[in-house]
């Protein structure tokens, strides 16, 4: 039943490449009317709808994927990027702490477990979870550079710098400096 979307699956992550995510979104929809059982087309819906600012939607397109299939750690980390955008930032720290638990070698699951613990002001903790997230890829810009930021919430400034620093040499740029 699902093969049919093989040969769409390239235009749909083409489509969210060219951010042009309503015609993704659209995409994702069609794969739903033919298999209502889809998981990946539910997290792709989620994640179309993530990327047009529809956190709420967002959110219920991943909590059906994860009904179809709890134990897809990806859809767990983009869950609590959903919360995480509706500032909801307890449910979203669950969220990467589910994924964690079945991928203990996800990134992204670290990073954003430190920044849903930094916007709950643990910033110790946060620090940990960035930490983590440097041991498994130590080339993650964004992520010396939210370390920065905890470091600097706990006064430790030269540390913070050199964070910064690094993160700056990994091509991080601020989006003050783009604009």
């Amino acid at each position: 039943m699902r093969i049919w979307l093989l040969p769409g699956t390239t235009k749909v992550y083409a489509l969210a490449d060219l951010e042009r995510y309503g015609e993704a979104l659209s995409a994702h929809e069609e794969a739903l009317r033919l298999d209502p059982d889809f998981v990946d087309a539910w997290n792709g819906k989620g994640t179309a709808l993530a990327n047009l600012e529809r956190y709420d939607e967002a959110l219920s397109a991943y909590e059906e994927a994860l009904r179809l299939d709890p134990e897809d750690a990806i859809t767990w980390v983009n869950k609590g990027d959903a919360l995480a955008n509706l500032e909801r930032y307890d449910e979203a720290l669950s969220a990467y702490e589910e994924a964690l638990r079945l991928d203990p070698e996800d990134v992204d699951g670290w990073h954003n477990k430190g920044a849903a613990l930094y916007n709950l002001n643990r910033y110790d903790e946060a620090l940990s979870a960035y930490e983590e997230a440097l041991r498994l890829d130590p080339d993650g810009a964004g992520v010396w550079q939210d370390k920065g930021e905890a470091l600097n919430q706990l006064g430790r400034y030269r540390a913070a710098e050199r964070s910064y620093k690094k993160a700056r040499d990994l091509g991080y740029e601020d989006e003050e400096d783009q604009g």
